[in-house]
């Protein structure tokens, strides 16, 4: 059984390493999912985990349709070398963010 302490505004917080977690996991997926921006998650391999409908509204794809694409199917063919650099940068752990 997890504790949780009440905090000032009335709200609880989690007491617990698994309660926290899931307390953050709660908080991401709802930021996720109120469509404030777009958001993506997407795999190693470069095909997306998921997409919120903001995210698909602004691509003019629906899921089932990005999720068969990678982020170089939505990449102008200009910026495609400069793009697979920075993502092998990435993965290689040279840089942090791009």
């Amino acid at each position: 059984m997890t504790k949780d302490v009440e905090q000032k505004d009335g709200s609880l917080e989690p007491t617990s390493a698994t309660g926290k977690m899931i307390s953050l996991d709660c908080k991401f997926k709802r930021f996720f999912n109120q469509e404030l921006l777009g958001m993506a998650i997407m795999r190693q391999d470069m095909t997306w985990c998921e997409a919120n409908d903001k995210f698909c509204a602004i691509l003019g794809y629906g899921f089932d349709e990005l999720k068969v694409k990678s982020w170089l199917d939505l990449t102008h063919p200009d910026d495609i070398e400069r793009e697979k650099k920075m993502y092998e940068r990435l993965l290689a752990g040279d840089i942090d963010k791009y």
